[in-house]
């Protein structure tokens, strides 16, 4: 960082080799270090060191966010034609897909916790997350998506729309420390798609992924009651009393675990079970809209009208059910001095319908 007086070793996955090549992509900015006998190096994207090394004030700050390189939507496919690793095959480390962040943490900051916002040219902020801190130059990636449209558990989560081209500021926060800079988004430049093309997508991904959401609101609040059933069952005195309460109980107990299968999750089994339930097709746009960034297509609309319709009858047989039998038995817990469980607001689908 000082034209050779002083030097550091720099160890970072290079191995103890003699290097007998240095040269830097003029472009692209990345370090290649050709070694005797242990390949080739690639350390990519060395601005920030330059950046240190033309205003060496940047080391005493707790947080600087260097500007970043350009962030290109590149698709990738597969590379081979092999579907397995296992022919004992070498495959070198390659560049992280998204936008190359790259951080100044000093020594008060070490080993905190960091929070990133991406802020589009609306000021809206389409994406946050968090990243350890290791003092010195530390980098992550943001992956070019957009906040995932909703959040749920499982194995196969929607991931976020990808954001559109154009340019963004990124602002990174720990502590007290705050730092932003600009980064532009350059879509691929071998597919020509309009931003409106792209926007449609989005707004379709956002759409599909509330009605997910929906869906799970609707699931969860008919896994609570049954849950509430059967623990109010369990405490509730066997006495003559309160029979005709009990039975009533029981029969809810049973309506609900029906409208849970029917609904939500297929009859219950042990491993891969059948059913077809009725909220299945609401999770099938989010799939089928993430195949590309261009505008829904006529396979993909399709898929959303099927979603629309099943949760247009999740909503109906979840709110009439709650408003029947389970608001039933709440009046009957009432009368009988019990404390019922809570009373919520029908579910509501948004949006012109």
């Amino acid at each position: 960082l000082d034209g050779g007086e002083t030097w550091i070793e720099w160890r970072h996955g290079i191995p103890a080799a003699p290097v007998r090549a240095l040269i830097v992509h003029p472009r692209d900015h990345d370090l290649v270090a050709g070694t005797h006998g242990r390949a080739a190096y690639v350390l990519d994207d060395v601005r920030p060191l330059r950046a240190l090394s033309r205003d060496p004030e940047l080391a005493s700050r707790d947080l600087h966010l260097f500007e970043p390189p350009p962030a290109l939507q590149v698709a990738i496919a597969e590379r081979i034609g092999y579907r397995s690793t296992g022919h004992a095959m070498f495959f070198g480390e390659n560049r992280a897909q998204g936008a190359l962040l790259s951080t100044w943490v000093g020594e008060a900051l070490a080993g905190s916790t960091a929070e990133i916002q991406v802020i589009d040219q609306a000021g809206e902020e389409i994406r946050t997350f968090e990243e350890p801190l290791e003092e010195g130059v530390t980098r992550f990636t943001w992956d070019l998506r957009r906040a995932p449209p909703a959040q749920e558990g499982g194995f196969f989560r929607a991931r976020g729309a990808l954001a559109l081209p154009g340019a963004y500021t990124v602002r990174i926060r720990a502590g007290d420390a705050v730092s932003e800079t600009t980064l532009s988004v350059l879509p691929d430049p071998r597919t020509e798609i309009p931003n409106a093309r792209r926007l449609a997508k989005i707004e379709a991904l956002e759409e599909a992924g509330g009605w997910l959401a929906l869906s799970r609101e609707a699931q969860d609040r008919v896994e609570a009651a049954l849950q509430a059933v059967e623990q109010l069952l369990e405490t509730l005195p066997g006495d003559e009393a309160n029979s005709a309460l009990r039975e009533a109980g029981d029969s809810l107990r049973d309506r609900l675990t029906q409208a849970l299968e029917d609904l939500f999750t297929g009859p219950s089994c042990q491993g891969i079970c059948g059913g077809n339930p009725v909220a299945a097709p609401i999770r099938v746009p989010l799939s089928k809209l993430g195949s590309s960034v261009d505008a829904p297509s006529p396979t993909d609309l399709l898929a959303m009208e099927q979603a629309r319709a099943a949760l247009r009858q999740v909503v109906d047989e979840v709110n009439g059910l709650f408003a029947g039998p389970v608001a039933e038995f709440r009046r009957g817990l009432l009368d009988a001095g019990f404390t019922p469980f809570p009373v919520k607001e029908p579910l509501r689908i948004g949006g012109a319908w």
